[in-house]
């Protein structure tokens, strides 16, 4: 008995060492698997090393019947390449199956077991089988699995896989599946919004969406989903979006509450969040709540200490109103400054090898011609070199439809302003000129019977004529945003000495006088016609976009009339007056909400508005607009990183003049 006892003293610290050393081979385990990126990212860095000086103790670990022992040994085996990740499918084991995805290399023939794992219990068995889908970059491989997940999107009720399948066409489109993945964590479903939560933590890049304040919210307070989770929410917020987190404060649990808490306290620095802070103090239910730690304190006792620290002023609520009142718009303009040289060089940074800027890889010739628009009138010089080389690329390359052409035009007429001006000479010059007509003569050429624009444009080639198939609809189809892109475009050329005909703009004003709304002002998507598709209700950026459109026209065909005129009259104050009822400074419906707000810029700066409804529109849309600027400069929603960029800045620089030339089929005459 007593050399018994002598044998196992002798062999306790080998095994307390041999616990210790499994305790770090479960670890590196279970953060290689981890739902947080982060943690992934640290685990597979420092695994290299461990593994290296270890690997005799993990092979004989990798050897043993006991499965606690075995699978942990065989996921660190797979990371470094020494084991079949396939065969980790086969566990059950949730670390082993998310680790095994991820080390996949995904063919047609591990398609169907990937799909299948969309139903499995754990969500992070789901999104890293989703996370090996979205990693296949052969075409034909892609186009496979997209007709297996649209057989989710068919099903009415929504569910984890609807989500899944988004997060996979995410990593191929994120700008246009991005934010669908958000618009579900508003569901009841636990399974639903845990697997949205996941998705968007592992998204390969993250594109906020207008709503996600409110969808973030609603995911919070649904205390069917994992606390863990929702704590991993908050805090990617915290990392990626700060501005979402005041909406968090009055989440009911506690716990989140405190992170949410301390969340802010660390990461507000910008004084153009006291604004909405003192509108959040006045609200009943923050008054009603406590910050969820021990002991309590009020939320409002924080919120009183941010805004003294934003506004380096004592005394609470109304010192911080008294600031509002005499310093917030200098100190906004200085920051939109500030933001609006950090946007020019995150666009500088997204320019391609050959010159383009791209949506989604798309539409090369357009955005470029929106990117150059946007850079020249925040202030790039005209001959900049980067600029120049997207110059090249609107000189020599076909626009791909109306966008395009009308962005091509605005560029090529604002480069030939700013030259002009400036008095500078560079090697495009002598053909500006006769290049921006023939943008102009596309444009001209691609308007639709009805009076409108669409998709489909007629091209000059070298070969003649060339003309895309027209959109349903035929030669009647138009629709008000392609619309009000050509006619920007048209004004914009005609203003440096292009040739507009008179019938171009006759013809484009009986289209806005018919379908303006009626009942409330406001003009719709399209407008509806007997035998032809079309949409009801009017849009809030189909009005704004309406108004300016109808005054820009109406200024093209009168040389008398001032913008200050044409803001004037009755089709305009009733679209006025529909935006001033609807007024809400993130609305999207038929577009994103940078669409919405560069929309919003045009119609005030053409007709010269201060105000709608009595909302300063700038400071509201600035405000919004600062408070998601993303660290690298960039804003992303629906339309991806360039074009939201560019429709921002375009937005804060208040870009659109309303000239004081007015131009005719004749040519350049001065108003009087």
């Amino acid at each position: 008995m007593h050399g018994a006892f002598i044998i196992a003293a002798l062999l306790a610290p080998l095994q307390d060492r041999d616990a210790e050393f499994l305790g770090h081979v479960n670890d590196f385990a279970d953060r290689a698997a981890s739902l947080d990126p982060f943690v992934r990212a640290e685990a597979r860095q420092a695994l290299p090393d461990f593994f290296r000086k270890n690997e005799a103790k993990i092979v004989r670990l990798a050897q043993s019947k006991d499965d606690a022992r075995r699978i942990p040994a065989l996921i660190l085996a797979a990371i470094m390449g020494k084991h079949d990740p396939l065969k980790l499918l086969d566990l059950d084991d949730v670390a082993a199956r998310v680790v095994g995805c991820d080390q996949l290399t995904v063919d047609a023939g591990i398609v169907q077991r990937l799909l299948g794992f969309f139903d499995d219990a754990k969500v992070s068995v789901r999104i890293a089988a989703a996370r090996a889908l979205g990693r296949v970059e052969d075409a034909t491989l892609r186009s496979q699995i997209q007709i297996e997940l649209s057989k989710f999107w068919q099903d009415p009720k929504a569910g984890p896989e609807d989500a899944l399948a988004y997060y996979v066409m995410a990593h191929w489109y994120p700008a246009s599946y991005a934010q669908s993945i958000q618009s579900y964590m508003s569901q009841p479903d636990p399974a639903t919004v845990e697997t949205c939560i996941a998705a968007l933590l592992n998204l390969p890049s993250f594109e906020p969406g207008g709503s996600l304040e409110s969808q973030a919210a609603s995911a919070l307070r649904n205390e069917k989903v994992s606390l863990r989770l929702r704590e991993l929410l908050v805090k990617m917020l915290a990392k990626e979006m700060p501005s979402a987190l005041l909406g968090l404060l009055t989440t009911p649990q506690p716990k989140l509450r405190s992170q949410v808490v301390d969340s802010i306290d660390r990461t507000l620095d910008n004084p153009i969040f006291v604004k909405p802070l003192v509108e959040l103090w006045k609200k009943d239910d923050i008054k009603r709540l406590d910050d969820g730690k021990e002991p309590p304190q009020p939320l409002t006792a924080w919120i009183e200490k941010w805004l003294g620290r934003l506004t380096a002023e004592a005394g609470g609520i109304d010192k911080a109103e008294e600031w509002l009142r005499v310093k917030f718009k200098s100190v906004l303009d200085e920051r939109a400054d500030k933001a609006i040289k950090k946007g020019v060089e995150a666009l500088r940074k997204l320019q391609k090898e050959d010159g383009t800027w791209t949506f989604n890889s798309s539409y090369p010739v357009g955005v470029t011609g929106l990117t150059v628009y946007t850079l020249l009138k925040c202030d790039v010089k005209p001959d900049d070199k980067d600029l120049l080389r997207g110059v090249d690329v609107m000189m020599t390359k076909d626009p791909e439809g109306t966008y395009s052409a009308a962005c091509v035009g605005m560029a090529l007429a604002t480069l030939l302003e700013k030259l002009r001006a400036q008095k500078k000479n560079i090697a495009a010059l002598p053909k500006l000129p006769t290049r921006l007509q023939e943008i102009m003569d596309i444009l001209i050429a691609s308007q639709k019977n009805t009076g409108g624009w669409s998709y489909d444009i007629k091209t000059k080639t070298g070969t003649g004529i060339q003309a895309p198939a027209p959109a349903p609809g035929g030669e009647d189809r138009y629709d008000f945003s392609n619309t009000q892109f050509a006619v920007l475009s048209l004004r914009a050329g005609a203003n440096q000495g292009a040739r507009v005909p008179r019938t171009t703009w006759e013809r484009a004003l009986v289209l806005y006088e018919k379908h303006q709304n009626e009942k409330d002002g406001g003009w719709p998507y399209i407008g509806l016609t007997p035998g032809q598709p079309g949409t009801a209700g009017s849009s809030l950026a189909m009005s704004a976009a309406g108004a300016y459109g109808w005054m820009i026209i109406k200024t093209s065909l009168n040389e008398r009339l001032s913008p200050e005129d044409a803001r004037d009259q009755k089709r305009v104050q009733d679209a006025l007056g529909y935006l001033a009822k609807s007024w809400q400074v993130d609305a999207t419906g038929l577009a994103d909400v940078y669409y919405w707000l560069y929309s919003v810029e045009r119609m005030a700066m053409a007709g010269r508005v201060d105000s709608i409804g009595g909302h300063d529109w700038y400071v509201e849309g600035a405000t919004w607009l600062l408070a998601r600027q993303k660290p690298d400069g960039e804003w992303v929603g629906n339309y991806g990183s360039t074009v939201d960029t560019c429709l921002a800045l375009l937005f804060l620089k208040r870009a659109y003049i309303a000239t004081p030339y007015i131009e005719t089929g004749e040519g350049r005459k001065k108003s009087k």
